[in-house]
């Protein structure tokens, strides 16, 4: 039995097995900076941007190329992970549907794994909402 909060306990089949998150997937942190944004260039994913669904870069704030490759030496986001935002407005993800190249703003991860559009389904979901509130921090904006 798993006690999820404020819920009653959910049963957990025999034959599966409780893992975290990091064990199932690679989670990749924005780097905790602000760019000098510009008019023309690359999408900036900030958490603003980030809303259930499919990833939508339409409004986007823009930076330039050498901006785009420092915000994306880590890992170059692709098509098909999963992007979530933790703070302020923590734990709202978007699906990469795109193979338009981006970064991360901050208080952003991308979360990269096997399972895909099956994990981005399980963390849209309101248990796992719960699970993640349980996990905030921080008295004037909430953090993951």
């Amino acid at each position: 039995m798993v006690p999820w909060l404020f819920q009653k306990e959910i049963e957990i089949p025999e034959e599966w097995e409780v893992r975290k998150l990091n064990t199932i997937s690679k989670i990749i942190d924005s780097l905790h900076s602000t760019p000098k944004y510009s008019e023309k260039g690359y999408s900036m994913v900030r958490s603003t941007d980030i809303k259930y669904g499919n990833l939508n870069l339409e409004n986007t704030l823009r930076v330039s190329k050498e901006v785009f490759e420092e915000f994306t030496k880590k890992y170059l986001p692709k098509k098909m992970d999963i992007l979530m935002s933790r703070v302020g407005t923590y734990g709202v993800v978007s699906y990469v549907n795109t193979n338009e190249h981006f970064c991360l703003g901050q208080n952003t991860v991308i979360i990269n794994s096997h399972m895909k559009y099956f994990l981005y389904l399980i963390l849209s979901s309101s248990l796992s909402k719960n699970q993640i509130d349980v996990f905030v921090d921080g008295s004037s904006q909430k953090t993951i």
